[in-house]
């Protein structure tokens, strides 16, 4: 969380709320769609779930003696971020293109949605991105700025293949399995104390707040205080990140 790109919270919740989700229902699923230009790439099918979900939020500073760091390592499945189930689906795939200027795109199985990766000669994937605009401020103080980072990484394992059938009755071949350990880490850093005792508010109360700040606030604080209890509303003012973590196998 070194990096020093910033983004706003307006922007990151229109980034989480751009998927939409998909069904598969033991090792049956909807007919994929194809990729656009599909020749161009040479695809496969990876059994993948989630297997573990870690939230953190760090209160006072980053490190040293003044940093607080409340972790759950052992938060639900369910409240791990649509952003994130919905591109890696079971069984995710992964398209190459056979264009080497061209990064490969993991795919949910009906081929809606896509996230970019790298992948070398032994089936290690990995990606580390951060948004190229910004700065932007968090809320309303030009003084408080957030910036977010996305990482991935993990490998392909095609020791045990399998199948799919889809709900037509036709089968499709899985090259094996997938192991990937997802991050998203988000930064807050400068003059903030007034915009997060704010939102803390509206989420707290509402009362007075305007619709987007009280769908902000939620955006915001409801993983880490309603889902996964890592912080407490009283706390809010002492944020400097917020970080959640999705192991996949």
């Amino acid at each position: 969380m070194n990096k020093t790109v910033f983004y706003s919270l307006f922007t990151l919740v229109l980034i989480s709320t751009s998927f939409l989700s998909g069904c598969r229902f033991g090792n049956y699923a909807d007919q994929a769609k194809p990729l656009k230009s599909q020749s161009s790439y040479n695809v496969e099918f990876f059994f993948t779930s989630p297997k573990q979900f870690e939230t953190r939020v760090y209160l006072n500073a980053l490190s040293g003696p003044n940093a607080v760091i409340n972790t759950n390592n052992k938060a639900s499945l369910s409240s791990i971020p649509s952003t994130i189930l919905n591109v890696f689906s079971d069984p995710v795939y992964l398209a190459v293109p056979k264009d080497p200027s061209l990064s490969p795109v993991f795919r949910d199985y009906t081929d809606t949605y896509g996230f970019d990766t790298t992948l070398d000669s032994n089936g290690n994937i990995a990606r580390d991105y951060i948004p190229t605009e910004g700065p932007f401020v968090l809320w309303s103080n030009p003084n408080c700025l957030t910036q977010y980072e996305i990482t991935h990484e993990g490998t392909l394992d095609r020791t045990k293949p399998g199948s799919i059938t889809y709900s037509d009755g036709t089968k499709a071949p899985v090259a094996g399995s997938m192991a990937l350990t997802y991050t998203f880490s988000r930064i807050i850093d400068g003059d903030c104390s007034e915009d997060l005792t704010r939102l803390a508010s509206c989420y707290n109360d509402g009362t007075g707040c305007t619709a987007n700040e009280l769908s902000s606030a939620r955006s915001l604080f409801d993983l880490y205080i309603k889902q996964t209890g890592v912080l407490k509303i009283e706390d809010a003012a002492k944020i400097k990140a917020l970080e959640y973590i999705v192991h996949y196998e």
